[in-house]
């Protein structure tokens, strides 16, 4: 358990750095580009009222660095565009709406 605080405090340290302040707002804005999307769908039912679409568009953009990361660094790893709509698929199905 240290070692995971250890690594997300040297994570939080380099992120901070200035060099990625800029690629800090570009990811921001990319959340927020997705919000309205998935709005939508909450709205049409298609996202169970119990999940705020923000939430959402965190874990999505969450997924997609995840998915880059691990495509980079891991040679064994599934395709990366299969790997993420493994993931799409799979969040999909926890944030399902009521299908009328």
């Amino acid at each position: 358990m240290n070692k995971i605080l250890l690594y997300l405090k040297l994570t939080i340290e380099i992120i901070r750095s200035p060099l990625l302040e800029d690629e800090l707002q570009l990811i921001k804005e990319f959340k927020l580009a997705l919000v309205p999307y998935l709005e939508a769908a909450f709205n049409k039912n298609q996202i169970a009222r119990k999940w705020d679409p923000q939430q959402i568009a965190s874990i999505l953009v969450g997924m997609y660095f995840y998915t880059i990361l691990t495509s980079l660094t891991d040679t064994k790893a599934n395709p990366m565009l299969a790997q993420f709509y493994t993931y799409l698929d799979m969040l999909w199905q926890g944030i399902e709406g009521e299908v009328n």
